[in-house]
């Protein structure tokens, strides 16, 4: 069985940030950055520990894909994938960052 993919609020909120930022220089690179990031999303449905271990967490159930200059921060379990954070990649984890709570 496939798993889910669900995004929470901030992994939403990262993307509609990073999207206006660079739709100020270019709107069709917006646009292909928000490709990316989704064609990168959906080929961890089948394969979710092919990306790494989130270093900064010490658990298996959390990983990150690296899409391009981003950070594809997710929690797997057997049903679903959890998108938590897209962060750019110079960027660290926020202070806050709690992924138990998404």
């Amino acid at each position: 069985m496939a798993r889910r993919i669900v995004w929470t609020n901030d992994a939403v909120k990262d993307i509609e940030e990073s999207w206006e930022y660079i739709s100020r220089d270019s709107s069709v690179y917006a646009i292909q950055f928000v490709q990316h990031i989704r064609r990168a999303v959906r080929g961890l449905i089948q394969f979710p520990y092919k990306a790494r271990p989130l270093h900064e967490s010490g658990r298996d159930d959390l990983r990150e894909l690296i899409a391009g200059n981003y950070r594809v921060i997710f929690r797997v379990s057997e049903k679903r994938l959890t998108i938590l954070r897209i962060l750019h990649s110079s960027r660290d984890l926020p202070r806050h960052f709690d992924p138990s709570s998404n």
